[in-house]
């Protein structure tokens, strides 16, 4: 393909876009992601793949489908940093886009699942384990699956490369803020990312709440290991008021802003202590995907940051 037909082809799309066809302009810009590609090299100043990428994430946003847009973003910021150095004005256009979709997708994830019941309900029924804190859940007669009640009791009984099922409710990590796979490859997969809820704590290791604390919640894998649709929360334990006040601030989590959602990090100050305390997620062994998850940095509702995981 010349560069001209291209370029032709590239203007018929964003005619589509900027018409709102957008399912057709998507359709369009992704069939001239590998032509674009091909003629990267070229002296084609007008179509850059990053833009062609950035335009497809919002003919995806427009459409509905964030898991997309957020991932054309994705690619988009990789395609600018081997292209000309014109092309780096789009990296911050890029950023605020894919910032946008993400607070998006965090807000959509307060009110639903994270994906569609017929997918939830396949994954439920290849789990090898099922962790429950309900036994009246209705079970399927034909699945003799393990029901479990914790997620340290899933982790012991599931074998390595079987799955694990998390059924809607908060989970507990055997250690304070430590997820221990036990040297396994194992695929742990949640009904709802929104209600599905794994809690870790700070460690009493330092009783001066004045100086500045760094707690990581550290993931020891095994191998390659999958963790999907699932919200990782830290839970102060510090004294009685901030237990108190995770009760009632719990339902109010649905309202943070979001501001670090493309950071590994979340930077969290609660009114019961005076110094601001940094937390990270850390793999310490082994290989780990994260899919559709989201990190609460904890349920204090003052400047609470939240990353979300693709």
């Amino acid at each position: 393909m010349s560069a001209k037909t291209l370029l032709q082809r590239v203007e018929h799309a964003q005619s589509l876009q900027d018409s709102g066809r957008l399912a057709e302009a998507a359709e369009a810009f992704q069939g001239l992601l590998s032509e674009a590609a091909d003629r990267e090299g070229d002296n084609v100043p007008d179509v850059p793949l990053s833009g062609i990428h950035l335009r497809l994430a919002q003919c995806f946003r427009g459409v509905g489908d964030l898991k997309a847009a957020v991932s054309a973003c994705s690619s988009a910021l990789e395609c600018v940093r081997s292209e000309r150095t014109p092309y780096w004005s789009l990296c911050k256009d890029i950023h605020l886009f894919r910032s946008e979709c993400l607070r998006s997708l965090y807000a959509s994830f307060q009110k639903f699942d994270g994906d569609d019941e017929e997918n939830i309900e396949r994954d439920r029924k290849e789990a090898d384990v099922i962790v429950t804190t309900d036994y009246s859940l209705p079970r399927d007669p034909s699945n003799d699956n393990i029901v479990v009640t914790s997620l340290g009791d899933a982790l012991e009984k599931a074998s390595d490369g079987q799955k694990i099922f998390l059924e809607t409710g908060k989970h507990s990590v055997k250690e304070a803020n430590s997820l221990f796979l036990l040297n396994k490859s194992v695929t742990i997969v949640g009904a709802s990312t929104s209600r599905c809820i794994i809690e870790y704590r700070k460690r009493r290791c330092c009783p001066d709440k004045s100086s500045a604390a760094l707690d990581t919640f550290l993931i020891c894998g095994g191998g390659l290991s999958v963790i999907k649709r699932v919200t990782f929360r830290y839970i102060p334990e510090d004294d009685a008021k901030e237990d108190q006040d995770l009760s009632e601030v719990d339902s109010s989590l649905g309202g943070a802003s979001g501001k670090s959602l493309v950071s590994s990090k979340a930077f969290l100050k609660c009114k019961s202590t005076k110094a601001m305390t940094t937390r990270f997620i850390g793999l310490a062994a082994g290989c780990l995907s994260l899919e559709d998850c989201v990190f609460d940095g904890s349920a204090c509702p003052e400047d609470v940051d939240a990353v979300y995981s693709r």
